[in-house]
C-alpha cells in the first residue's frame, strides 16, 4: 500500500497507460524493484506501482524528456525517490519520525541537480563586513510568530533554472544546482554590522504572515538564486514595517546586477553581499517591473525605478544562537537565514516538524526566510518560507525543528536590512 500524502489523491485518478511495447516495460528498463527499497523497509513496490505513479507524475507536471535514454534514467532517479518516501512515510505512520514526505516536482532530480540548484555562498569573513552585529532582545520573545499573518511576507517565488534554490522535478545534479548559496566567512566581516536582539521581551509565538510583512510564495526555478530570494523577502519585511506597503521586489535585479560584490547570478550568491548591492545601488526595483527570468542576464537596473531601498544591514550575533536568532524574528521581522537543505528528506518534505539531526550546522548550501516561529504537541519549530512554489512543501513553506542545537545551522548565518 503507498503511504504518500496527497500523491494517491493526485496521481491515483489517473489511468495506467502504458502499452505491453513501451520503453519502460522493455527487459533493459525493468531493473530489480528491490533495489529501490532501503535497508528495513518492511514493503515493497511492485514494478507496476512504480510505472503507474511514473505515468501520474509525468502528467500532474507535464514532464517532457528529450530521448528514451533520458526517460530511463529519470525513472530510475524517481523509483529511488518513491521508495525512499515510501518509507520513511511508513516510519512517520509508525510515529517514528515528526514530518512526512510526498512527491513534488523534483521527484526525478539527481543528487547533483538538486545540489545546484541549491545557491547559497557562505563566506564567513563577509560576517565581518559593512552589516552590522545585532544582538536580539530573547527574553520578551513572543513564544511563536508567523509574520506572513502580519503582512510583512510576499508570495513564494520561483527561482527558475538558475542557482536559485529551486525545486523542480530533474535530476540530484539539478536539485543540487539550485541550491545557490555561497557560505563564506568572510562576508560576515563586511558591510552588515553586528546587532545583538533583545531576548528578555519576546513574544512567545509570532507570524509575521499574520501581519501582512510576507509575500506570496515564489518559484526560483532552475536556477541557483535561493540567495536572492531570501534577501528580497526579508527587505519586503522591513519596507512594510518602515512603510506600511508591501511591494514585492526584484530578485532578477540581485541576479543580473550584484555579480561585482561576489554574487555569481544564477550559480550562487550570499545574502550579505546582495545587502551590499542594494546599498550601493540605491534601492530595488519591483518585481513587476524587474521580472525573475531564472537566468542570469544583462543588469537592467533603472535607479529611477527603485520602490525600496535599505540604509544598512545586520547580522545576528551570537552566531549559531536560536535564542537570538528568536530575538532577532519575534521583535524585529523576517530575519534571511541559510541552512544545509541537501537531505531527501528536505528535498521531499510536505508536512510536519522537520526534524532531522544529521543536519548540519555549518555546511550551509541553502538561503532561506524565517517568518516566525512557535510551538506544536512540544515541539518547538520555525516557520520557514522557501522560493520553491506553493507546490513543495506545505504552501511552500517548512516547519524546521527549532532549539534543536542550531539544527541544520538556521543560525549560523542569519541577517537583515535596516530601512
Amino acid at each position: 500500500m503507498l503511504l504518500i500524502h496527497k500523491s494517491l489523491s493526485m496521481f491515483a485518478t489517473a489511468l495506467f497507460l502504458l502499452t505491453v511495447g513501451s520503453a519502460l516495460a522493455s527487459a533493459d528498463y525493468r531493473r530489480n524493484t528491490e533495489d529501490y527499497a532501503p535497508a528495513g523497509a518492511p514493503y515493497k513496490l511492485s514494478f507496476a506501482d512504480y510505472q503507474e505513479t511514473w505515468e501520474n507524475f509525468k502528467i500532474s507536471y507535464g514532464k517532457q524528456y528529450e530521448n528514451e535514454t533520458e526517460e530511463r534514467e529519470r525513472f530510475n532517479v524517481f523509483m529511488e525517490t518513491v521508495s525512499f518516501i515510501e518509507y520513511h512515510n511508513w516510519r512517520y505512520h509508525n510515529n517514528q519520525t515528526s514530518f512526512y514526505l510526498d512527491i513534488n516536482h523534483l521527484a526525478d532530480l539527481t543528487p547533483e541537480e538538486y545540489s545546484k540548484m541549491n545557491g547559497f555562498i557562505f563566506n564567513g569573513t563577509a560576517l565581518n563586513g559593512n552589516c552590522q552585529d545585532h544582538h536580539p532582545e530573547t527574553t520578551q520573545v513572543p513564544v511563536e510568530i508567523d509574520w506572513r499573518e502580519r503582512g510583512y511576507v510576499t508570495p513564494v517565488k520561483d527561482q527558475g533554472n538558475c542557482g536559485s534554490c529551486w525545486s523542480f522535478s530533474t535530476t540530484p545534479e539539478e536539485y543540487s544546482k539550485m541550491n545557490g548559496f555561497i557560505f563564506n566567512e568572510t562576508a560576515l566581516n563586511g558591510t552588515c554590522q553586528d546587532h545583538h536582539p533583545e531576548t528578555t521581551q519576546v513574544p512567545v509565538e509570532i507570524d509575521w504572515r499574520e501581519r501582512g510583512y510576507v509575500t506570496p510564495v515564489k518559484d526560483q526555478g532552475n536556477c541557483g538564486s535561493c540567495w536572492s530570494f531570501s534577501t528580497t523577502g526579508s527587505t519586503e519585511g522591513q519596507w512594510f514595517a518602515a512603510t506600511g506597503r508591501l511591494v514585492s521586489l526584484s530578485e532578477q535585479q540581485l541576479v543580473d546586477c550584484s555579480g561585482s560584490f561576489g554574487n555569481r547570478g544564477c550559480d550562487g550568491g550570499n545574502i550579505d553581499y546582495a545587502f551590499e548591492y542594494v546599498i550601493a545601488a540605491g534601492g530595488l526595483e519591483s518585481e513587476q517591473d524587474y521580472a525573475y527570468e531564472a537566468k542570469t542576464d544583462r543588469c537592467c537596473f533603472m535607479r529611477s525605478d527603485t520602490v525600496a531601498n535599505i540604509s544598512s544591514c545586520a547580522n545576528v550575533v551570537p552566531q549559531y544562537s536560536e535564542e537570538a536568532l528568536k530575538g532577532a524574528v519575534g521583535n524585529i521581522g523576517p530575519i534571511s537565514v541559510a541552512i544545509d537543505a541537501h537531505s531527501l528528506e528536505f528535498k521531499n518534505y510536505k508536512g510536519g516538524v522537520f526534524d532531522n539531526p544529521s543536519c548540519s550546522s555549518v555546511n550551509l548550501d541553502h538561503a532561506v526566510l524565517v517568518v516566525g516561529y512557535g510551538s506544536h504537541s512540544g515541539q518547538d519549530y520555525w516557520i520557514v518560507k522557501n522560493s520553491w512554489s506553493t507546490g513543495w512543501g506545505d504552501g511552500g513553506y517548512i516547519l524546521m525543528s527549532r532549539n534543536k542545537n542550531n539544527q541544520c545551522g538556521i543560525a549560523t548565518a542569519a541577517s537583515f536590512p535596516v530601512v
